[in-house]
């Protein structure tokens, strides 16, 4: 396997791996507790979000895919996206709008445009059936306080997981972890730190290249007795002298 950037062809298949694998990461029966009477919802604003995604100056799209000498136990085509991943650069420093100038084409500044008004005239004429409201909201205030509370005070250049999803059967064969390992060598290169809030599932990928947990990310909307509780992880910048000594 290996990785690279996510294309506008990938899309169906990013949406694909998303609303099958995702089933087990709270997160998302919590928010799309309607999927199931609305699949088809589900599937259409998800690839719709992320077409927006691919197009964020701020954000690194990567997918795994497999190789010719993969060894599973299905027949897989080469290059079929199994993993997907979102880094964001934080921050404001030369560095970071250096990577953001990446994407200052004008076919990306078009297709912005496209996906943004086409956003914006699908919201005008449809809701979004398979989402509950008031916890998507109660999720992105959250979200937001997170980032203001454990990050952009002390470490406001960094890279920032935003999404990590692996396919059902391809998990546990590494395509996780070379998206993770892509961050943090990034962030090494330039001495910065990384974060992310995880999953249950996440946790262990994120602790073995070396993120803590700093504090808890908590979301619950008035009168609802569920709740979402999980981990806000940092990770530290390591020198090259302290990255050859952790792998001898």
């Amino acid at each position: 396997m290996h990785i690279r950037l996510a294309t506008p062809r990938d899309l169906h298949r990013l949406a694909e791996i998303t609303v099958t694998s995702l089933e087990d990461d709270p997160t998302f029966p919590y928010m799309w507790r309607y999927r199931h009477e609305y699949p088809e919802d589900n599937f259409f604003w998800w690839q719709l979000q992320l077409t927006d995604d691919l197009c964020n100056k701020k954000y690194t799209f990567l997918v795994t895919v497999t190789d010719n000498d993969d060894d599973f136990a299905q027949d897989v085509p080469t290059d079929t996206i199994v993993a997907w991943a979102i880094w964001e650069r934080l921050g404001n420093s030369a560095a970071a709008r250096a990577r953001w100038a990446r994407k200052n084409t004008w076919h990306n500044a078009f297709d912005i445009l496209v996906i943004k008004a086409t956003a914006w005239s699908i919201s005008k004429r449809y809701s979004r059936r398979d989402a509950d409201p008031a916890r998507v909201g109660a999720f992105i205030e959250e979200e937001a306080r997170v980032r203001a509370t454990f990050f952009t005070p002390d470490y406001p250049e960094m890279w920032y997981m935003q999404l990590l999803v692996t396919h059902r059967d391809f998990r546990r064969h590494g395509a996780a972890s070379r998206l993770v390992a892509w961050g943090t060598t990034e962030a090494d290169s330039e001495g910065i730190h990384c974060g992310t809030e995880s999953s249950p599932m996440g946790e262990p990928v994120y602790k073995s290249f070396g993120f803590r947990e700093i504090g808890r990310m908590t979301v619950q909307v008035e009168g609802d007795q569920e709740t979402l509780d999980f981990p806000v992880m940092l990770r530290a910048p390591r020198t090259k002298a302290a990255r050859d000594e952790k792998m001898s």
